[in-house]
């Protein structure tokens, strides 16, 4: 059970990174981290099967890093069923204050869509449209 709490808690630093750093290795060097985006649909899909197969298995599921923070996300995040939010201390009222702002059920309606989306142009206009209806 610790193990999965690790792997979920972690899962957009250790999961995506990882993923990041197999692929540049894979491909010998050639530049493809600027294909990298926290908000490409692939890495949101991934994120979602984590939180599902963690809850899933009745495991609490957290994030820490970066875009456990993003301004963007967090609407998205909670739609998406995460349990906890890790960040730097300096950004924790900024992003209480948006959670504080935000509806359930319009954030799991937002996830939804966002899921059915192909680009990642698409997925950061969406967000950004949603978080202007918030603000």
């Amino acid at each position: 059970m610790g193990i999965i709490n690790s792997v979920s808690s972690s899962l957009y630093n250790d999961v995506c990174w990882k993923n990041v750093i197999f692929l540049k290795k894979w491909y010998y060097g050639q530049k493809i981290s600027n294909l990298y985006s926290k908000y490409h649909p692939a890495v949101i899909r991934l994120i979602k099967s984590s939180i599902d197969g963690a809850h899933k298995a009745g495991i609490f599921c957290g994030m820490c890093g970066e875009a456990a923070s993003d301004e963007l996300l967090i609407p998205l995040l909670v739609g998406l069923g995460l349990d906890e939010f890790s960040m730097n201390p300096n950004k924790i009222l900024n992003s209480r204050k948006i959670v504080n702002m935000l509806d359930k059920k319009e954030c799991e309606k937002l996830a939804e869509e966002i899921l059915k989306l192909g680009t990642t142009s698409e997925v950061e206009e969406k967000l950004k449209e949603f978080n202007k209806k918030i603000v």
